[in-house]
Formats: structure tokens, sequence, C-alpha cells
């Protein structure tokens, strides 16, 4: 099975990206590296696009909700040892 990705970056920047279902990521990256670094910008926010469409499909590591847990422990033990990001950003002087 084969298709095409058509990545347009204004109409002076635009290419296409050939894709056979069977291509291995080598033959994917090699594609990919076809195209100017701005058309690869946009086939990434492409791509993030549609994983964020289907976020719900993406499995959480079990790592990331361990660490997710542990801050919270962390927090429910002591809550008032916050900084305020307002604070955070006067000390960093941004």
């Amino acid at each position: 099975m084969a298709f095409e990705v058509r990545v347009v970056l204004g109409r002076a920047n635009e290419g296409t990206l050939s894709l056979e279902a069977d291509m291995g990521l080598a033959q994917i990256k090699d594609e990919i590296g076809q195209l100017s670094a701005d058309q690869q910008l946009s086939l990434v926010e492409e791509i993030w696009d549609r994983l964020s469409n289907a976020a719900s499909a993406i499995p959480v590591p079990e790592s990331h909700l361990q660490e997710l847990r542990r801050r919270l422990a962390d927090h429910d033990a002591s809550p008032d040892d916050v900084v305020a990001w307002a604070d955070l950003k006067g000390e960093l002087g941004s």
C-alpha cells in the first residue's frame, strides 16, 4: 500500500513525501531527509496535531504515572511548600 504526504509551507515551499506502508524506519528517515528544514517542521506540526487529537489512545508509561503519584504525595504532605510562578519569574529576572 502506497501513500503520499504533501507537505506545504507556503506556495514556494511545498514538497511531497512518498511513503510505502512496508517501509522501514530508515527509509522513512531518508525520505524526510529530502525535505527542507521548513518542510520538516511543517511535517512535525502535522504529526503533533494528529497525535494531540488522539491523546486518549496514547498510553502513559507506568514510570510517568509513578512520578506523578510521587509528586502529588509530596504536595499533599507539604501543600505550603510552593513558589508562586510570578515570584520565580521575578527571581530569574524574566
